[in-house]
């Protein structure tokens, strides 16, 4: 990420939120597609802390081209379909082998599917344009960009690519925890 105020705040506030949570600072976190930053425990997956919220760009530096930024949240020029060149990290969701969209929920009590308040039928249409059958997980990154990786190649030895897919509809998706 570009060294400025933003980034020096939300590495504070994620080292905060794993000292929180009874361990130590650094680690892993996520920003969610309605910028909630999330925290989960070094010790567990079920623990998680909500430790602040992004508005605005995540500008990062391109090590692969001297003197150049790019914003994690723009997704301008993509057509569903096309090669997804950022980093493949986000909020991971499920369409069933029946084109239905759910998460995936895991508690101390075990794991359970949850459904948003109304299937998104474009978001589907999108997915099966790139994935036309059985199920697919795919990811949501901050600002609502959905990705998800098709395979490449020879059946017996494909590779899994990553691809936009397009963005969520905030109407019909989850609703935002507090």
């Amino acid at each position: 990420m570009v060294n400025d105020e933003f980034s020096t705040r939300l590495a504070s506030a994620v080292n905060a939120g794993k000292r929180y949570l009874g361990g130590r600072s650094g680690g892993s976190f996520l920003i969610n597609e309605f910028g909630q930053v999330l925290v989960p425990s070094q010790d567990n997956d079920l623990d998680v802390a909500l430790v602040g919220e992004c508005t605005g760009g995540l500008i990062f530096h391109n090590s692969f081209k001297a003197h150049n930024q790019f914003d994690l949240t723009k997704s301008i020029a993509l057509k569903c379909g096309d090669s997804w060149e950022g980093p493949y990290v986000g909020i991971p969701y499920n369409l069933s082998k029946l084109s239905q969209i759910y998460f995936w929920n895991e508690g101390r009590a075990g794991g359970w599917k949850v459904l948003p308040p109304m299937q998104d039928h474009s978001l589907v249409y999108a997915l099966r344009e790139i994935r036309p059958w059985g199920a697919v997980r795919f990811i949501v990154t901050y600002g609502g960009i959905v990705l998800t990786k098709i395979p490449v190649g020879h059946w017996a030895n494909a590779l899994w690519e990553p691809r936009f897919v397009g963005r969520i509809d905030y109407k019909r998706w989850y609703r935002k925890e507090s």
